[in-house]
């Protein structure tokens, strides 16, 4: 959910902004407010934040998750929701385009 939230937030920036200086600028706010939580966990994670937050960040930095194991459909998900997903995207940028053109 995170990464689509991104990816919405980023196809807005690009689609609203009307110079390349100012797309420039708007993704080195949005990396820069992007690493905000990175700098917190390393934070937490050196003891700066309490020593519960130190422990809660050792136990995070433990856990690992499995590898999905599935069937081809499964396998193949990730590709199709990325095409979906491109698609998607490439309709309301065509969309937004068009609107431009005819507004001219």
């Amino acid at each position: 959910m995170d990464g689509l939230f991104s990816l919405t937030i980023n196809f807005v920036l690009i689609m609203t902004t009307e110079t390349v200086l100012g797309i420039f600028l708007n993704f080195a706010a949005l990396h820069f407010l992007q690493g905000i939580d990175d700098v917190a966990f390393q934070m937490a994670h050196e003891g700066f934040l309490g020593d519960r937050m130190e422990d809660r960040c050792q136990e995070v930095t433990k856990t690992s998750m499995q590898r999905r194991v599935g069937d081809a459909f499964t396998n193949a998900l990730d590709s199709i929701l990325f095409l979906l997903t491109y698609f998607c995207m490439l309709a309301v940028w065509a969309y937004v385009y068009i609107f431009e053109e005819q507004l001219q």
